[in-house]
């Protein structure tokens, strides 16, 4: 009897107590100026788009949220709901906007983002091959062709389009050298940077990497057992995805706590002039090398 009695106690919602915070977000689709759901009664909601601090409000004593945005939601656009309360493990979702007609869970969601990317990457592959056998065919045509003239006019066309391309490709490595984020320059990615470092703790990036590394954790001893957990596959996927943005989070929260706020977009300012130098030079080289390019078209119009 006291068995079962132990048991009953330790079942129950009252006593068996989580120390994580409950997060559950109704469905983000474009053009909503408010993000619903549901979360431990009086945690603290953040909502957040690349850092940049979109929303903040308090759960109702049930549990309950509605945060009101400062913009609305855009399609395709990724946003992080974060929980948070005192005593708490905090808890963090993360989930690109859908289009209203296009409602799914967020499985399905990172399923499908994972297929687009896929998709985007062979079709880029592709494009290079495409690219790389029409080069090869014009080559061979004007090598072929009597007129050694307009061959050798045409292949020097193309070894300036190749220098070109190698200095194209050594400015696109010195760009990924510098604080930038996608095609926003450091200097916007640093301020943005800065308002997550102000409204954020060390402490809740770090029980967030800890609650993802434990995912991880677990979604692997999930496909050890059955390698075709297709639901843990995508869930691995996910939480590794999600280890790796804390990660860069905590990176960058030490870079400025040790630098200092003035500093750190100080240096971001010096990187952003010589970010917009090689922006520049990239245009220029890209413009060249399409000129040249319809100059090889004619060359190849001119032949019989």
């Amino acid at each position: 009897m006291s068995v079962g009695l132990s048991a009953l106690l330790l079942s129950s919602p009252v006593l068996a107590k989580s120390n994580h915070v409950s997060l559950k977000v109704n469905p983000i689709t474009g053009k909503q100026t408010s993000v619903k759901g549901k979360t431990t009664k009086l945690a603290t909601i953040k909502v957040l788009h690349n850092k940049t601090l979109l929303g903040k409000g308090t759960a109702s004593k049930k549990g309950a949220f509605k945060i009101t945005l400062k913009v609305p939601i855009k399609n395709g656009w990724k946003y992080t709901i974060q929980a948070t309360k005192k005593g708490f493990t905090a808890k963090k979702y993360t989930v690109t906007a859908l289009y209203a007609s296009t409602k799914i869970d967020q499985a399905q969601s990172n399923n499908y983002q994972d297929e687009i990317h896929g998709l985007q990457n062979t079709i880029v592959s592709l494009q290079s091959q495409l690219n790389d056998l029409k080069n090869k065919q014009s080559t061979t045509t004007v090598v072929n062709s009597d007129n050694a003239q307009t061959a050798n006019t045409w292949l020097a066309y193309q070894k300036q389009i190749d220098a070109l391309n190698d200095q194209m490709s050594s400015i696109n490595n010195q760009l990924d050298q510098l604080h930038a984020n996608n095609n926003m320059g450091p200097l916007d990615a640093a301020q943005m940077a800065v308002e997550f470092y102000r409204n954020t703790k060390l402490s809740d990036l770090n029980d967030s990497l800890t609650i993802y590394q434990n995912a991880v954790i677990k979604d692997k001893k999930l496909l050890a057992q059955d390698p075709n957990d297709y639901t843990a596959l995508a869930n691995l996927q996910t939480d590794e995805g999600e280890v790796s943005e804390d990660q860069k989070d905590i990176n960058t929260f030490s870079e400025i706590s040790s630098e200092g706020v003035d500093t750190y977009l100080k240096n971001a300012i010096t990187e952003q002039s010589e970010f917009d130098k090689l922006k520049s030079e990239s245009k220029s080289l890209d413009e060249q090398i399409n000129e040249l390019q319809q100059k090889q078209a004619a060359v190849l119009n001119s032949l019989p």
